[in-house]
């Protein structure tokens, strides 16, 4: 369980907080059980004391950073047993917390953001005794289920505990990509109406080419065309049709990347499974449009077209 993170400036003990230091890192109160439960492993030395969650005024409190801390503040430096304080920028650190663990990198507030230095100190009651904090339950089964047990188990232990808030992880990461999911679903939309604009325009190119060339079929079959010939010229016009448009999409999508970019997670602008994904569904809209022409096309019977001409 954790109180809400809060940021402050921190640097090592006689070092003065530059303005550039300000708000610099991520502060966590939690609880022992708090790493297994959301699975942040532990990389070195070990989780605080259990004892230290009691003692508000012990000094310097035994923390665990993450590695973007490590990195931010030590340097890279093993961190375990050395000291740091936090302060308002200008004044001079002091040693108020001491390392004795190294946690794995984990998000805080957004998928988004680059991993920030994080440490992690003991729980600690209010001034007024009084605690705030958000329980973390890792369950195997429906949440539904688990929320009314963990509401059972509170009730027992107080019944004055107020419930605030009940929220899943997955509800959480969901709500974090809601400008993500809003450009996905808009995105899907316009990309079905393109699509079907374009097999109704490619259909209806290709009735009108076919009914126009309906006796140079006929002829080519007569003097020994098979059907696969007919198709073969069919296809042709339509590839003749399809490249500069595929040429032109492929240009745009590479200048756009840049810009689409922004507004993509977990997945790189030019991923190659986009890009043939997007190759198949063109080219599934391209037989699409074409089968019904192309079937009236090799069905020509050359006898019939040779009688209306003579």
């Amino acid at each position: 369980m954790r109180r809400i993170g809060l940021k402050t400036s921190v640097a090592i003990p006689g070092q003065r907080i530059a303005k550039e230091s300000f708000l610099n890192t991520t502060m966590n109160r939690v609880s022992r059980s708090y790493f297994d439960t959301l699975r942040i492993p532990i990389l070195g030395g070990s989780i605080f004391d259990p004892q230290q969650q009691g003692k508000p005024d012990s000094s310097p409190i035994p923390v665990v950073v993450n590695q973007a801390f490590v990195r931010s503040i030590f340097h890279d430096q093993n961190p375990i047993g050395k000291s740091f304080g936090n302060a308002p920028p200008g004044q001079v650190a002091t040693a108020k917390y001491v390392v004795a663990g190294i946690a794995g990198d984990s998000k805080y507030r957004s998928l988004r953001e680059e991993m920030l230095p994080i440490f992690y100190a003991p729980l600690l009651p209010r001034q007024d005794g009084s605690f705030v904090y958000v329980l973390y339950v890792s369950t195997q089964g429906p949440a539904t289920a688990i929320i009314r047990a963990v509401k059972r188990a509170q009730s027992a232990l107080d019944p004055r505990l107020p419930f605030f808030d009940v929220v899943t992880m997955r509800d959480r990461v969901t709500q974090s990509l809601w400008q993500e999911r809003l450009l996905a679903t808009l995105s899907l939309l316009f990309a079905f109406i393109a699509v079907f604009m374009a097999v109704v325009g490619l259909h209806g190119l290709l009735s009108y080419d076919t009914t126009q060339r309906t006796r140079e079929f006929g002829i080519r079959a007569a003097v020994g065309a098979q059907k696969l010939d007919v198709a073969e010229l069919l296809m042709a016009d339509l590839l003749r049709i399809l490249a500069p448009g595929l040429a032109a999409g492929i240009v745009m999508c590479l200048l756009a990347s840049r810009l689409v970019g922004s507004v993509l997670y977990g997945v790189r602008p030019l991923d190659p499974a986009s890009f043939a994904a997007a190759l198949v569904i063109v080219a599934c809209t391209v037989a699409a449009a074409g089968w019904q022409p192309m079937q009236r096309a090799m069905g020509v019977d050359p006898a019939i077209v040779l009688r209306e001409d003579a």
